[in-house]
């Protein structure tokens, strides 16, 4: 049994807003490797809201999340925490070559403002280095404007809800097509 409460999976997009709640099977179902949804919610999300990536009317997304949320199911589904995925329009992966590990990655600014659409200065950072590699081959880096990540995290914390993990949708259905299943699977992006 998890310690804390199972956080909502949330897709904000820039016509439409997914809340998901996930959780295991139990082992003795066949499928137990997959998740089960528990309660799910969508909302089309009005015109100019949001554009491009960037929120517009933050007040008025958060009372629209609440909303959402509060539709989910009975109170006990209920979670104060989240993981949201950051619009793929405004964030960047990629991966650089790397010869010192990639915990060196991050302090090497000039190595990566070659690398990366944006200043690092005013961007929020995550390196891992590829699996199964040496540290002489290439490391992940995922990049997102430092205030597009606030003004999530404020629509999220003006709703109630505590962000945990922001993802980038790019750096999702990777991690999917790298995940071994026993049975075939199709990873989706369904966006709009």
């Amino acid at each position: 049994m998890p310690l804390l409460p199972i956080p909502y999976a949330i897709d904000i997009g820039e016509r439409s807003l997914k809340v998901l709640l996930l959780t295991q099977r139990a082992w003795w179902d066949p499928p137990h490797r997959m998740p089960r949804v528990l309660a799910r919610a969508e909302e089309t999300i009005p015109t100019g809201w949001i554009a491009e990536g960037i929120i517009r009317e933050p007040q008025l997304l958060a009372a629209f999340l609440r909303r959402a949320i509060a539709r989910l199911g009975p109170w006990w589904l209920r979670s104060p925490f989240a993981i949201l995925t950051l619009p793929e329009a405004r964030t960047f992966l990629t991966t650089i070559p790397t010869t010192h590990g990639a915990t060196n990655v991050l302090g090497d600014a000039q190595h990566l403002a070659g690398a990366i659409p944006m200043d690092p200065a005013d961007s929020v950072i995550v390196t891992q280095e590829l699996p199964g590699t040496t540290n002489s081959t290439r490391t992940i880096v995922a990049a997102a404007p430092r205030t597009l990540v606030a003004s999530y995290a404020k629509v999220c914390t003006d709703a109630g809800i505590t962000p945990m993990v922001f993802d980038l949708e790019s750096a999702a259905i990777a991690r999917a097509v790298a995940w071994t299943p026993l049975r075939p699977f199709a990873p989706m992006a369904i966006g709009a």
